[in-house]
């Protein structure tokens, strides 16, 4: 547990990301997989 913990801490340190752009990350992908399922599942005119 500390060796992932240790692990965290040294990835974190290297990219540099605050919680605030994991969270705008995470809705950036959610709203790409949305608007592509919207996208396939609406009829092409």
């Amino acid at each position: 547990m500390s060796g992932l913990v240790r692990y965290y801490e040294e990835d974190k340190s290297l990219i540099k990301l605050k919680p605030e752009h994991v969270v705008f990350i995470c809705l950036l992908f959610a709203a790409i997989e949305i608007a592509a399922f919207v996208l396939t599942k609406a009829p092409v005119v």
